[in-house]
């Protein structure tokens, strides 16, 4: 993810972006970049499959850590389904908290 001169703008704020893939998880990117900007969320919406939420529950949200050991988790091949799961069981140890939002109608 790349956010050229409107990096500035995350910092503080919630970043949303598509994954026209239909995947509602993040790529490892997604969460480094988020944390290493100041955001204080990111989603990731589908035209299909829902919404993915990343956001901050805690002062100290340890993003980079996070990123670390979802690349890990990630490296051997995982589907979405696999991905989310991680990131709900896992997400609280590094002070964020991690929801799919459904699609409406």
């Amino acid at each position: 993810m790349n956010f050229g001169n409107d990096s500035v703008l995350v910092k503080g704020n919630t970043v949303t972006h598509n994954h026209p893939s239909g995947a509602a998880a993040f790529s490892v990117a997604d969460i480094k970049v988020t944390g290493e900007l100041g955001g204080v969320a990111i989603r990731a919406t589908t035209k299909t499959n829902g919404t993915a939420v990343l956001k901050k529950s805690s002062n100290n949200p340890q993003w980079g850590k996070m990123a670390s050991a979802y690349s890990r988790f990630l490296g051997s091949g995982k589907t979405v389904k696999q991905a989310q799961e991680w990131l709900e069981s896992n997400a609280s140890k590094y002070g964020l908290r991690f929801a799919l939002e459904k699609q409406h109608g």
